[in-house]
Parts: C-alpha cells; structure tokens; sequence
C-alpha cells in the first residue's frame, strides 16, 4: 500500500507542478515602457508561461495587446509605425488628411473658448498639449474588436487582464476588470496635460500610474498566481524631479507618495531593464531600442526564473491559441451608427457623412470619412464606442460629440531678430448647422504689418459639401527700414516702401476628393502705395503715391498633403491660379520723382501661376524635396518702376522672402526650381540647406526718367536664392534660425538676411 502511494506521487508529480501558475504585471513608463516588448518576448521565447497580465499607464497598452492577441512582433511593427507618431502629436495621419475640412494656419498660440450664457470669466482652455482624435480611432480599430468575443470579460481575453486608473474627483484607484478593452486602456494612460482624460461614468480618470504605478496588489487579490513577474521601465513618478523636466515635476506634484514602492506579495522576481532617463513620453521613435535592451536584460534571468517555474509552455503552444483567440473576432466592418451630443438636426447632418443608410463600411473606409469630422472645427472632442450586433453580424459605432463653445479669442504672433515682430488676436462666433456660421475679427499689430481684418464664412455640409467666404479690411506693410538685409559687397540699399490696401473677398470652394480643393472669387480692392525712388532724401521730401482702384477675378485648384506650411518634412503641394484683374491707377510724383502725373490711366492683364512643392524620404533622416513655380502675365507698365514692380508676380519659396520685399524675385514672367536637402536630427527637428534658380523671360528696366521699361531676355540674366536653417516645425509656427543668400548675375555684391524666428506671419489678402 505505501509502495503504491509514493508510486502515484511520483506519477503525478509533473502534473501538480505544471499547475503552477505565473502573473506578470507591467508599470508605466511613457515610451519606456517598450522595454515591456522585450521582456514578453524572452519570456515566450524561453517557455515561461503568462496566465494573467495587470499593468499600468504604457503597462497597460502593451499588456492589453498581448492579452488580444498581437505577438510581440506585431506589437513592435505598430510602435514602429509612423502612425504612433501621429497618435503622439495629434496629427491627422495623410491618408485619411480630408484637406478641404484642413485649418487654414494662423498665427495662434493660445485659445480660449467661451459662451455668453456660461461666463465670459469661465473660459473653455485646453487641458491637453495631445489631441486625442486620431488615437482614439486607432484603440478602436487595434483593440475594438475583441470585445466582441470576451462580451466586456477581460478574463475571457487570450491571458486574463486587469489595468487601473485614477478617479481625480475621488482620488482613487480605479480597476477595470471587465468592459470595453479599449476605454480601460485609454484610461489608464491618459497622463495629466498630455492626453485628455476619459469620462466614464460621470467620473475623470487619469493615468493609473498617479495612485499605483506597479500594480502588484492588483495581481495579488484577482488572480492568486503562485509566481509573479514585475517589470519596471522607469521610475518616472520621483519625488526628486528635475526643474527642467514639466513631465517630472507635474508626476511629483500628482503622485501619491506611499503607492509607488515596487513590491511583490509572494513568491517571484521584480526586472529592472536599464532604460534612458532622458527619453521623454512620447518619444517612440528613440525607444524603440528598448525591445531588444528588455529581451537581452531577460534572457539572463530565465534561469532564476526557472528554479521556481518549473512548467514549460512551448512558443508554438501559444502560436495556436493566438491564432485561434484572433480567427475568433469578427472582421470589423461598420453598419450602424449612433451620435451623442448634438441636437437631431446637427445628427442627422452629420451621419450621412460618416455612414449612409442601410450601407456597411469597412474601418478603413470609416476612418477615411471620419477624419471629415476630426477637422470640423467647431468640435471639441469625439470618443468613439464600438460594439458588436449578433444579429447583423457587424460593428456598431457609438460618437460621443462635444461641442465647442460658440465663442473664441486667439492669441499669438510672429516674433523675429527682424523688424517684423507682429502681435495676433482673433475673436470669433461660429455655429455648427446645415450651414454653418464662422464670423470674427482678425487683428495684426507690429511695426511693419497691420490690418484689422473681418470675415464670415458660410459652411454647407450637404452633398457635395462647399464654403462662402467673406472678407473685408484694411493693411499696411511698413518697408521703411524694415528689413536687416547686408551686403558682403557694396552698399545697402534701404526699400523707402509703404503698401496699403483697402479691400472686399468673396471665395466659394467645393472639395475635389479627399486631397484638392477648388476655390474661385473675386476681389475689390483699393491699393495706396508710398515711396521714395530717390536715397538722397531729406526731411523735407515727399514721397510718390500710386493708386489703383480695381477688382480681380481669380480660380484656384490646390492639392496637399504636406505636413506643414514651412519647413514640410513629407507631402506635395500643388497650386495653380488663374486671374484677371483690372482697374484705374492714379500716379502723384513726390518732389524728388522724376515719374510723371498720372490720372484715371485703366490698366488690365491676365495671369496664370502655378507652384510644385514635394518631400520625399530618401533614407533615414534624410529627405530630398523639389520646388517649381512658373509665372506667366500679359501685365502692362505703370506709372513708375517701382508700381510696375509691385503688382508683378513674385517668387517667394521661403519664409524670409515671403515677408521681404525683394525687387529681383519680382517680375511678370518667369520660372523657378529649387532642390531642397532636409535632415532630420529628432522627430520633426531638422537641418535643411535650399538651393533656388530664378529666370525671369522679360527684364523690366528703370529708365532715367524712374518709369518702367519691359525687353524680352534668353537666360541673359538670373538670380540665386541660397537658404540655409536649423528648424522645428510646430502647430504654432515653425521655430527657426536662418540665413538667406540672394546672389544676383551682374551685381557686385551679395544679399544676405540672418533671422531668428517663432511663429507664423500670414497676410490675410495680398492682392
């Protein structure tokens, strides 16, 4: 009898000790948390079983994909993606870009949203540096689906899951153990100031890692493993912060002190990886390393994790049950489609955009159509919900929308070395409708630009969607002085210039697919312009005025994908005008012009322009761009040189000479190109060198008497224009120093203008 007990023993031996059971809980980090990667890769790898999975923050990301199924490999192709990045900065990823519904960029730096019926002293500002839009559709897409298997159980999830997050109001630990996969997620990595907090349940929750960073206890009392492995990929909750680093100093002011401590309750191992402390968040890009520091780091624990697991799960083992966990999911195709936050005229507006009746979409084809309402700019927020219909067999979408107050104050500008410090301000009134209602006041305010500009823009969202545009005002460009251009050869010539212009736009524009626009118009204006054509000017001296009263018509087909206005690091511009425009000058010679009287002289001309811009990466951190412009006019002489050389075509392809006035990149007729070497150092920080070839077709002289004089030229003549900066392009304008060099054949000397620069300087009307 006890031969054959300890013979059952022996017998069953395996079998008790391949009952043991192994939890893995994963901390947060930002993008050191990558370093999670690696370790569930040398834990696969090497047999070590994971039964239960908890994590917090990033933990919480990467132990969410592993329990719906994403291999480690999988998981590593999405943080290597480009899409992350765009996650991380909000952007709207190009492919789904609807550029018709794309913001105009302006100047702003602040925005500040408000409603009469709230408090003009109880403003609306962003509490996030991250919109959430884009990534809020990709949690939809990557983890959604799995829900429809698991019904909301995350222990019906490929590895059982738990993740936590932070109820500010109360100041607690959340945990979520069943529910949609995605909302825990996004709960728990929504660090303050960075990501928008999730609202469920009346309550905000922030990242998990404000109460408990190394959800052990969480591990502890849901699952009772007999062995726990803890990953920790940074200490980023210290109560040491550094007084350069905002993240560190609001984690210290946030955190609760007492619940960050790395413990165990039982028997198993806490892995330390070595990880940068100077990696910051969002920086995906530059962590990507840690996959393979955590794999190399783990693999020289497996055999201290071995004396006390003894059970082996083979690599293939969990091949098979992640296949057939993921053939289990339904393919996520769209069908229906309800709308939270509006009122049911602006529903039914809006759903026929995203979903038309009776119709099923792909997720990729609704996320094409949802990047129409990512950009509408009269809304604040929208969280998407998905769940699955049994009955039809496909997804439901849920849009929780929330409205911006219909009030808004800009405020921002264009800081530089230069003269051309200029201050923004905006107030605006807009309504969300069938037509919907933009109208505001723009204001300028520097030494060389000022305007006060008013609009009204009407939108109409019915099939096929269009805009009218409406803008009137006044600006004045201030060129006395107002440039720091030298000369490595001979004098400096200083541009005595004032431009005024008075004037009334009307624009109507419809979309011509997901990329390109038409718009055509036409334009009232009134142009009073101001010079000396004299340097040995006194005091005493007047200027010359020339005015011209007239109108314009213009049609304008533009296509764009680019990431930014200056300083693109991907995409193409397309642009192309044509215009005609007419109108009476009045000439009136100052005392030191030899130009003569002229009044009521009617001058008309056509133009056509058309403009190329294109990135492209070649290798990395290395992208090579092209730019073209080619101008053609049947523009007529005007009373004096410098009028003639004022309405001419202009050729401005960087930013400095987008705001210079430059005599030789003006003429009617020309053509351009350009190459442009950009290299990236960091994300978007980038070294470009630009190099510019202009030929003009006709030469327009002054003659003695300071009028114009127009000859045809065959590559006679030609200018250069050598631009070289150091660059970060932001959503408030690009930061920049740079040099510019405008070499010109038959001159003795060579241009320059050194320039440090924030910010966007836009003319609202430029006739």
């Amino acid at each position: 009898m006890k031969r054959t007990l300890i013979l059952l023993i022996v017998i069953l031996l395996p079998e008790l000790s391949s009952a043991q059971s192994v939890g893995l809980v994963l901390s947060g980090g930002g993008a050191k948390g990558l370093v999670h990667i690696g370790v569930i890769k040398a834990l696969e790898e090497k047999g070590i079983p994971i039964d239960y999975i908890a994590g917090t923050s990033m933990g919480s990301i990467i132990g969410g994909l592993y329990a719906a199924g994403y291999s480690t490999d999988e998981m590593e192709a999405i943080f290597r993606s480009d899409e992350v990045n765009l996650w991380m900065s909000g952007m709207v990823d190009s492919r789904y870009m609807y550029f018709f519904k794309k913001s105009q960029p302006n100047s702003t730096w602040l925005q500040i949203n408000f409603s009469l019926d709230s408090s003009l002293f109880n403003p609306t500002i962003p509490t996030n540096f991250i919109s959430p839009k884009q990534m809020d559709l990709a949690f939809v897409e990557i983890m959604g689906a799995a829900d429809a298997v698991t019904g909301g159980d995350f222990d019906r999830l490929m590895v059982p899951f738990r993740c936590n997050a932070t109820d500010i109001g109360e100041r607690k630990e959340v945990v979520f153990r069943n529910g949609p996969l995605k909302d825990a997620i996004r709960a728990s990595m929504s660090f303050p100031f960075v990501f928008k907090p999730l609202i469920l349940d009346s309550c905000i929750l922030y990242d998990g890692g404000m109460i408990n960073n190394f959800p052990t206890h969480i591990m502890e009392a849901d699952f009772h493993p007999d062995y726990t492995i803890g990953v920790i990929a940074s200490n980023m909750f210290s109560s040491n912060p550094s007084e350069e680093d905002l993240i560190s100093i609001i984690s210290s002011m946030i955190t609760e002190p007492n619940r960050i401590e790395a413990c165990l309750y039982g028997n198993g191992i806490i892995l330390k990886p070595p990880v940068p402390n100077d990696l910051g968040v969002t920086d995906f890009t530059n962590g990507i390393s840690l996959i393979e520091i955590g794999y190399r780091y783990t693999l020289n624990y497996i055999d201290s994790i071995r004396k006390d697991v003894s059970r082996v799960t083979m690599p293939t083992t969990v091949t098979e049950t992640r296949e057939a966990f993921r053939n289990s999911i339904p393919p996520l195709c769209i069908g229906d489609l309800k709308i939270n936050g509006l009122t049911s005229y602006q529903e039914r507006i809006i759903r026929p955009i995203l979903l038309k009746e009776n119709e099923v979409i792909s997720i990729g084809e609704f996320k094409k159509r949802y990047s129409k309402l990512m950009l509408e700019e009269k809304i604040e927020s929208i969280y998407p919900h998905i769940s699955y219909d049994t009955l039809k067999k496909n997804y439901a979408v849920q849009l929780d929308i929330k409205k911006k107050k219909p009030f808004s104050f800009k405020f921002g500008g264009h800081i530089s070395t230069g003269t051309y410090t200029t201050l923004y301000s905006q107030l605006m009134y807009q309504t969300l409708g069938l037509q919907s209602i933009s109208t505001g006041v723009d204001a300028y305010f520097g030494r060389y630009y000022n305007a006060v500009v008013g609009l009204l823009r009407l939108d109409y969202f019915q099939q096929p969607p269009f805009y009218q545009l409406v803008k009137f005002g006044i600006q004045r460009w201030n060129h006395f002085n107002a440039t720091n251009r030298l000369k490595f050869i001979g004098e400096e010539d200083t541009y005595y210039l004032i431009e005024k212009n008075t004037f009334f736009h009307y624009t109507l524009a419809f979309p011509i697919g997901q990329k390109s626009q038409w718009k055509t118009g036409f334009t009232l204006f009134r142009e009073n312009n101001s010079y000396f054509q004299n340097r040995n000017i006194s005091a005493l001296d007047t200027s010359d005025a020339n005015i011209f009263r007239g109108y314009k018509f213009n049609t304008i087909y533009e296509y764009n994908t680019t990431d930014f206005m200056y300083f693109s690091t991907q995409g193409t511009h397309i642009q192309v005008e044509a215009a005609y425009q007419t109108g009476s000058e009045t000439n009136l010679p100052g005392n030191t012009s030899l130009s003569p009287v002229v009044l009521g002289n009617t001058h008309s001309w056509f133009t056509i322009n058309g403009k190329l811009s294109s990135t492209m990466k070649m290798i990395d951190h290395y992208r090579l761009g092209i730019y073209a412009h080619v101008a053609l006019s049947n523009q007529p002489m005007f009373a004096s040189f410098t009028a003639t050389n004022l309405h001419a075509n202009t050729f401005a392809p960087t930013p400095e000479s987008d705001i210079s006035y430059l005599p030789q990149f003006r003429n009617p007729n020309f053509a351009a190109i350009g190459v442009n070497n950009v290299f990236t150092i960091y994300k978007q920080f980038q070294v470009r060198m630009d190099a510019y070839y202009y030929q003009p077709f006709c030469k327009v002289d002054e003659t003695d008497n300071n009028m114009a004089r127009q000859h045809k030229i065959l590559l006679e003549e030609f200018s250069l224009l050598l631009y070289a900066a150091l660059a970060y392009p932001t959503k408030r304008g690009p930061i920049a120093v740079s040099l510019s060099l405008y070499p010109q054949s038959g001159k003795n000397y060579v241009e320059s203008l050194l320039n440090i620069s924030f910010g966007y300087l836009l003319f609202e009307n430029k006739i």
